[in-house]
């Protein structure tokens, strides 16, 4: 944290403890993603003030004609100004190709022709580049071949196939074709040197980062492996140079034209943000980034028009850079009703208007649609409710879009908050959001007894959907403070247990000494404590959470110079540093003997328990027939004067308290609290994760024991296991252990936390100190961690 941020925090903190005013507008005000250029809350305001039609960024879409008989639009190449080359893919993942204009009212099938000697019963797959310069269509054919094998057709027949050797047989030939506007072949060139690059020993690949282009009038470029990129000659396939992008240290990488003949490079850097660069055609070189992005779930690249040099689709819009190095926004996606989850831009045409692919809820069937900026008589005036994420914003929008297309008066705009920093921050200026969605269930809790949150009490009292009796009632017990009031609710959560064989434990709770116990008297000789590691660091995790099992963090407390901690700290010192185990590079065979091994250590009696994630029902039988092999117990570990945290809360939502549109964000929030997540088919029904409503839990119960969650049988490495359909009495089993994990893991908790545990074990293990004093010295820097923070 910067100086000048700690300082404000501090300022405010003070004001939040003695009970300053705060505010909530529902005026749009700053972005905190400055790497984004314009926010959404900016493009916000300037619609109510619009000087230029250009600050508006909300679109409307027009559904473009499709063939009736297509239903996946895979991809649309622009051929010149007025054509476009569409893939179509349909259920056994064959391509056909048609051909259309702007107006997308008639398409043409369109069969290319394959080269006599590549028609030879193998599989074809073909890129193709439009060439302005003859007006004709170049494409680079890969041909695969696998020893005449062909896959089997019937589902049957999978089981039986034998795909290692149907993979070894693979060969690959590669040439350039040259067509003409039908498709007719005008020459064909093998790329023999390419052919031997693909078949070589080393498993060598064409990349997709730059597909085949356009380079000059008597070239075209291409990908050979993600860190070379290759020039050919268009009428004699010669490699006429190549550029090393090794340099650019890039996790993956699009590499796309630009208008002036350079090319530009869109690199992700191994999860660490994003980055353009731009290459000098005369140079072959990529210089410095042109501009950088902080890390987001996704950015995508696309060719530019007009005065934009590219276009970006980013989690809240498409932006355009323009020559004179500015990002700006120009559509919001969630002001034009667009899910860019199951959206992607094809290309930007010459009169300001975008055409998209849609495959709505991710589905196979798919929309060709075209948006136009609205005029500023189109846009409706509604009251904006903000939602401030602590994380993407793309996983809200279904959600956001349904309830902003059926209310005529609220919208609700979404932003990134940057931390909870910055959260803190903004609540102390009246500029936070209407609605928090985060994961740090301590700081909502702390911050709800301050009065910034409103209780969702009062909003429940009068709901019929969602109120104390429809919602589970551990999920009430966990999420309500300790003044009595509801400031936060989560979309859905799991439950972490622990499974052991019923022969060696009977009980449903389990003490962190009676564990420790039972250990060091195993019921076996030489019994290992779990089916994971077993360090000294592991097993400190499990049975303290990191140290975060000894933290009130609502409180502002901690206990860690009690009697239990100091007796796990010595418990988890007679574990090894690291797992005995062969090496994997010096006995590859013996590595992975250890582990096939170690999945039958309970089954075999070698391993006393395992950790268990509950987010299903029929999940309890997978363990069971699987892994234990027979009757099993669910505990709860326990430590000596209270539960062990066992509830993982999903994402949660919080409403301030001081918000104008409280009963409006209320109607949001519940578009997810009465989620049921689960997928249904004639054969199966999964669930995933449970949702919070008792109505859920009772038709995931239902479902549990009449169809099979995943598979019949299950496969343990080598070993295949029948798994049954739960039964009644195990599903109420569940059901009751589920009702009874009532305490919440934070599994948003201050990371400092962890990391002085961390410190000081390691002078404990290393022998640098004693118990006691390890003990001593955490509670003493975790306490004034938490009276810092309070």
């Amino acid at each position: 944290m910067n100086v000048k941020l700690k300082k404000q925090l501090a300022v405010a903190m003070v004001m939040l403890t003695f009970g300053a005013t705060v505010s909530c507008k529902t005026k749009n005000v700053k972005n905190t993603n400055n790497s984004q250029g314009n926010s959404t809350s900016e493009s916000q305001e300037a619609q109510t003030n619009l000087t230029d039609v250009s600050e508006i960024h909300e679109y409307k879409a027009e559904t473009l004609n499709l063939p009736e008989n297509e239903s996946y639009l895979s991809a649309l190449i622009p051929l010149g100004s007025n054509n476009f080359l569409v893939y179509f893919t349909d259920e056994s993942g064959n391509t056909s190709y048609s051909l259309t204009d702007s107006s997308f009212q008639s398409y043409t099938d369109i069969t290319p022709e394959i080269p006599t000697e590549y028609d030879n019963g193998g599989t074809n797959s073909i890129e193709f580049s439009y060439d302005s310069n003859d007006d004709t269509i170049y494409g680079l054919l890969t041909n695969f071949t696998y020893g005449g094998m062909t896959l089997p057709k019937d589902d049957e027949d999978f089981e039986n196939f034998d795909y290692e050797a149907y993979y070894a047989a693979q060969e690959s030939q590669i040439c350039l074709i040259h067509y003409d506007k039908d498709f007719k072949i005008i020459n064909s060139i093998p790329l023999d040197s390419l052919t031997e690059f693909l078949n070589d020993d080393e498993n060598n690949y064409l990349s997709s980062s730059c597909r085949l282009t356009n380079w000059d009038e008597n070239n075209l470029i291409f990908s050979k492996s993600d860190d070379e990129l290759i020039i050919i000659n268009k009428k004699d396939g010669t490699q006429t140079a190549t550029i090393d992008i090794s340099s650019l240290d890039s996790y993956s990488s699009t590499i796309i034209p630009e208008s002036n003949g350079n090319l530009l490079c869109l690199c992700s850097n191994n999860n660490n943000g994003y980055s353009v660069y731009e290459m000098d055609k005369e140079s072959m070189e990529f210089g410095d980034s042109i501009k950088d992005f902080e890390p987001e779930t996704s950015i995508t690249i696309n060719a530019g028009v007009g005065n934009y040099r590219f276009f970006l689709e980013m989690s809240d819009g498409l932006y355009g850079y323009t020559d004179n190095g500015e990002l700006k926004l120009i559509i919001n996606w969630l002001d034009s009703g667009i899910d860019s989850n199951y959206s992607y831009l094809c290309c930007a045409m010459e009169d300001g208007s975008f055409i998209m692919i849609s495959y709505g809820d991710g589905s196979s069937k798919s929309t060709l649609l075209k948006y136009t900026r609205k005029s500023p008589d189109e846009i409706k005036d509604k009251t904006s409710i903000r939602i401030g994420l602590l994380g993407d914003v793309s996983y809200f929008t279904s959600e956001i879009n349904d309830f902003n297309s059926t209310h005529d008066d609220y919208k609700m705009a979404a932003e990134i908050i940057d931390s909870s920093d910055q959260l803190k921050l903004d609540i102390i200026s009246g500029t936070a959001p209407d609605i928090i969605i985060n994961d740090d269930f301590s700081m909502i809790q702390s911050l709800g007894k301050k009065g910034v949150f409103a209780d969702y009490y009062d909003l429940m009292e009068n709901d019929s959907e969602i109120n104390r009796d429809t919602v589970l009632p551990n999920i009430l017990i966990a999420c309500e403070s300790n003044d009595g009031k509801l400031y936060t609710l989560p979309e859905n959560f799991q439950v972490s247990s622990f499974m052991i064989k019923s022969k060696y434990w009977e009980k449903d709770t389990m003490t962190v000494s009676e564990l420790m116990n039972l250990y060091k008297n195993p019921p076996v000789d030489g019994m290992k404590l779990s089916d994971e590691e077993n360090t000294k660091t592991s097993v400190f995790t499990m049975l303290a959470n990191d140290g975060d099992c000894f933290v009130d963090y609502e409180n502002g407390t901690c206990n860690f110079d009690s009697s239990e901690f100091i007796d796990i700290l010595n418990f988890c010192n007679t574990f090894p540093d690291e797992e005995d185990m062969p090496d994997k590079e010096t006995d590859p065979e013996g590595h992975q003997n250890y582990y096939s091994e170690k999945a039958l250590w309970l089954r075999n009696d070698k391993a006393l328990m395992a950790n268990f994630y509950l987010d299903y029902l029929y999940n309890y039988n997978y363990e069971k027939y699987s892994l234990f092999g027979e009757d099993v117990t669910l505990f709860q570990l326990t430590s000596d004067d209270k539960k062990i945290p066992q509830v993982l809360l999903g994402t949660q939502f919080s409403i301030m308290n001081n918000s104008e549109n409280k009963q409006q964000a209320w109607e949001f929030i519940k578009l997810f609290l009465t989620k049921e997540n689960y997928t249904d088919s004639d054969d199966v029904v999964q669930w995933s994760n449970f949702s919070i409503t008792n109505s859920a839990l009772d038709k995931m119960a239902a479902d549990s024991v009449k169809k099979q969650g995943i598979n019949e049988t299950f496969y343990v490495f080598d070993n295949a296991f029948e798994i049954p359909v739960l039964n009644q009495d195990d599903c109420d089993l569940l059901k009751k252990y589920i009702l009874n994990a009532d305490t919440v893991t934070n599994s948003f908790y201050d990371s400092t936390v962890s990391t002085i545990c961390d410190e000081e074990l390691q002078a404990f293990f290393a022998g640098e100190q004693t118990a006691d004093t390890t003990a001593q010295y955490i509670q003493n820097k975790v306490s004034i961690m938490l009276s810092e923070q309070s």
